[in-house]
């Protein structure tokens, strides 16, 4: 069966929904107080948990291989290299996006008089003056930069989609086989439509 890389992603969390779902049902102690056979009811509850753990274990091992698929297809097609800008992108955006929300700086005339009236106040009670460092302009240009950057990862993004949609591989027999059982995926006739 043919998926795309989105759709493994689905998969992969169905998957694991399973397996906490199958592990959910695993119990570690057994009331046997009114049971007449205790130690054949504490057998059965091992028996059921192990086999319970030998199920999960072929789940995991099944998301493990599609994630494996994954990574290598996400190299091949570039997936992995607009990750890396996207969050290049990001960073530089909210450093940015940080200078563009601060206060501008006041005029040095401003400024100057500031300082002169605090010196001239009772010094004792004043440890520190403080002015915002970036000017007008420098406000306005990191703003419009870290705009630039959204902008940017927005349309990364949806590269990324693009990619993730229009990449297939084809799924192991044993796979397709575990998710049928599952119930995670109906597999299509021959006649059908076979990319998911």
């Amino acid at each position: 069966m043919k998926i795309s890389l989105r759709k493994a992603h689905d998969i992969q969390n169905r998957l694991q929904a399973r397996v906490n779902e199958i592990l959910g049902e695993c119990e570690n102690d057994v009331d046997v107080l009114h049971e007449e056979l205790p130690h054949i009811v504490l057998n059965l509850a091992r028996d059921r948990n192990l086999a319970r753990m030998n199920r999960v274990d072929v789940m995991i091992n099944e998301i493990r291989d599609i994630r494996m698929s994954v990574s290598r297809l996400n190299q091949e097609v570039g997936i992995n290299d607009l990750l890396a800008t996207i969050s290049a992108e990001e960073r530089k955006a909210t450093y940015r996006g940080r200078v563009g929300r601060t206060r501008p700086r006041q005029s040095e005339g401003y400024i100057d008089a500031r300082i002169a009236s605090w010196k001239d106040e009772d010094s004792y009670h004043r440890s520190s003056l403080d002015f915002p460092v970036y000017e007008n302009e420098d406000v306005r240009r990191e703003k419009e930069l870290a705009r630039k950057c959204e902008k940017r990862v927005r349309e990364l993004k949806e590269e990324v989609l693009a990619l993730n949609i229009a990449t297939t591989f084809l799924l192991e027999p044993s796979t397709v086989s575990l998710l049928e059982a599952e119930d995670i995926v109906l597999v299509p006739r021959q006649e059908e439509v076979t990319t998911y």
